[in-house]
């Protein structure tokens, strides 16, 4: 990551950003993304300029989308690095039969019809039945090859984070430091698209009327259970209605019939729901069963919602089962990355000698958290420590963070370790930080904290 710059590369930047921001469909710094109507035309300009195409797949009334475009799309810190990029939108839907897109400024419904059908299994994936993932996030370089995507649902500092991190894949000399509030996003993926599984049809989650259409044909059976592909798109709806579905309903039945099926399903939330549904899981922290408690804990640290924060913490300070207290530690990590105290509770775990696993998983904690010069000494000190598990976790840390930093100490760590497992998770490590996927780490993770339990939403592959 380039913090400094010569007077020559300053030069360069300047020009750089001056030819990105009259592209077509460019706006003025603050107003939004600008959007382009060409595919083509965008792709030959990030050519010429060694720089970056942004493509945003869209489905209107689908409530990811709605916040991209309603919020995100609008945001100021976004649109100002979208002014360095040159972004398209995918829709297959027509919004108005003729004349301007009334979604989209600056285009008609057939160009991004038409963006959509240039993208179609090239750079978007199709699975078996031709569907997407809607809505997706993707940044291409100039030779149309994926630099970075996010399927289904971002945040602002996911966005900050993808877009900075593009621009300085496609063209390290003019590439800005990331902006202070960019995050790595859940989910995310490094030189690929995702593709749906088989037999997925729909590939996002419902939209208001669909789900209210849903919800009569599943009120026809007891409790709604009759449905589980129909559940299953419920889970995946990101509305308070569905929310409100998962939490009475569905989980309310599941307690009282089907027990067994319990774990599995807010496993199964965990990976596909948004943020939000951690509301709809509060009240299974009071079950009294280690293995539900487990799969609570795991699932809030997937979600990552700061909102589930208090209730983390507090089934943390109740929690009596070891491996489940381990695993609420990366839960509160997760969602108090932005917290204080939250760093300072974890920092303290990772001191302590007398518990090595649950310093581990602390350790990996401190890779959620945002960036902080004592979570870098606490990272860069336990590689020297005498724990294998320790060196591991706090590599595996540093890798979850992507922040290039770390290559140096992580290199000299690597290359002091005698051959065998360490040397090779340490390698896989340093992969991860110059631009492989998490997945190829999840292993070296389960075996330094000793905990087995899934996370896919964190190590994620695409099918």
């Amino acid at each position: 990551m380039i913090s400094l710059f010569t007077h020559r590369s300053t030069l360069v930047l300047l020009a750089a950003l001056s030819l990105s921001t009259l592209h077509v469909g460019a706006s003025p710094p603050g107003s939004g993304i600008p959007w382009a109507s060409s595919y083509e035309s965008a792709l030959e300009q990030a050519k010429k300029n060694s720089g970056v195409v942004f493509v945003a797949v869209d489905f209107a009334d689908e409530a990811r989308s709605e916040h991209f475009m309603k919020k995100l799309a609008r945001d100021k810190d976004v649109g100002e690095l979208a002014t360095r990029t040159w972004n398209v939108v995918a829709a297959i839907d027509d919004h108005k039969k003729s004349g301007n897109c009334p979604r989209f400024k600056g285009m008609s419904c057939s160009d991004h019809r038409r963006v959509e059908a240039a993208l179609r299994d090239g750079v978007l994936q199709l699975n078996d039945l031709g569907a997407v993932a809607q809505p997706q996030y993707v940044w291409l370089n100039g030779e149309g090859e994926v630099l970075l995507s996010v399927p289904f649902e971002i945040d602002k500092a996911g966005l900050l984070w993808c877009f900075g991190t593009a621009l300085r894949l496609a063209n390290a000399e003019t590439a800005a430091p990331l902006h202070e509030d960019a995050r790595v996003p859940r989910r995310l993926l490094m030189g690929e698209t995702y593709r749906l599984a088989a037999g997925d049809r729909h590939g996002r989650g419902m939209t208001p009327k669909e789900m209210q259409a849903l919800f009569k044909q599943t009120r026809a059976s007891i409790f709604g259970m009759g449905d589980r592909a129909g559940q299953r798109r419920i889970l995946f709806t990101d509305e308070p209605d569905a929310v409100s579905y998962a939490r009475v309903e569905l989980g309310g039945a599941v307690r009282l019939f089907s027990s067994d099926r319990l774990p599995t399903l807010i496993h199964s939330m965990g990976v596909a729901s948004p943020a939000s549904f951690w509301k709809a899981m509060e009240d299974f922290q009071k079950i009294d069963r280690p293995e539900v408690r487990m799969e609570f804990a795991v699932a809030m640290e997937q979600m990552a919602a700061s909102k589930a924060l208090k209730v983390v913490k507090a089934a943390l300070t109740k929690e009596k089962d070891e491996a489940v207290e381990r695993a609420w530690v990366r839960a509160m990590a997760a969602c108090g990355a932005e917290d204080n105290g939250v760093r300072k509770k974890l920092l303290g775990l990772v001191e302590e000698d007398d518990e090595e696993l649950l310093g581990a998983s602390a350790m990996i904690g401190l890779g959620y958290l945002a960036p902080h010069e004592d979570v870098r000494t606490a990272l860069v000190d336990s590689l020297k420590s005498m724990r294998d598990s320790w060196r591991v976790s706090a590599a595996c840390a540093m890798a979850m963070t992507r922040d290039p930093a770390y290559i140096e100490s992580l290199s000299s760590a690597h290359g002091l370790c005698g051959e065998g497992n360490e040397k090779e998770a340490l390698a896989r490590c340093l992969e991860v930080l110059r631009g492989a996927n998490l997945a190829i780490i999840e292993e070296d993770v389960k075996d330094a904290t000793r905990d087995f339990t899934a996370r896919e939403r964190i190590f994620f592959r695409s099918n």
